[in-house]
């Protein structure tokens, strides 16, 4: 988070896009979320399809993104695990960022997204794009694959729904019984 938030200080832009060292975007990315995040200002972020790629950039497959309930995924899609985004394909409103605090780290969690898209979706929605918007390289040194993610971000909703206040947790209609039905599925799976 401290790196991201370094970069975040200095950018200027109105949209903030991530591209990680070993990523990849299509060259129609940008012009495509770009008017997206113009027309829909309900919205803090847009996000679309991951292609997966391998060590040498050649396309293996998507990355499947669990079914969100309509066009927009929302603070009860992340915590019941019906939405994971690829940072790659997401560009962000950098008002909300700032709005929030900016990047959020978890401890335990290597890696900022789920925390800040959790903060993130309390404020606005994210918009979904059909499209490829980033692509995303599957290789045997990243993060992803040292590193238990799921329980870990099991762990990141789970604290994320106990910070939340009895009025919030009733707005987003989400209880502690279904968030643990969703978490066990998650990790039988």
């Amino acid at each position: 988070a401290e790196t991201y938030n370094r970069a975040l200080a200095r950018a200027r832009g109105e949209f903030i896009a991530i591209l990680e060292g070993d990523d990849m975007w299509p060259p129609y990315k940008l012009a495509e979320q770009t008017p997206l995040l113009q027309q829909d200002r309900d919205a803090v972020a847009v996000y679309g399809r991951a292609g997966i790629v391998d060590e040498h950039g050649q396309a293996i497959g998507l990355y499947l993104v669990p079914q969100i309930t309509g066009t927009h995924a929302t603070t009860a899609d992340f915590l019941l695990g019906r939405s994971a985004l690829q940072p790659v394909t997401v560009m962000l409103r950098r008002a909300a960022l700032s709005q929030i605090g900016g990047f959020v780290q978890h401890r335990g969690f290597p890696a900022v997204d789920l925390p800040t898209w959790l903060r993130l979706s309390m404020i606005g929605s994210f918009a979904y794009h059909e499209a490829v918007l980033g692509l995303w390289r599957a290789h045997s040194r990243q993060v992803t694959g040292t590193h238990a993610i799921l329980p870990s971000a099991v762990e990141v909703a789970s604290d994320f729904f106990q910070s939340l206040s009895a009025a919030e947790r009733s707005r987003l209609g989400v209880t502690e019984g279904d968030l643990r039905v969703a978490h066990a599925r998650s990790l039988a799976e």
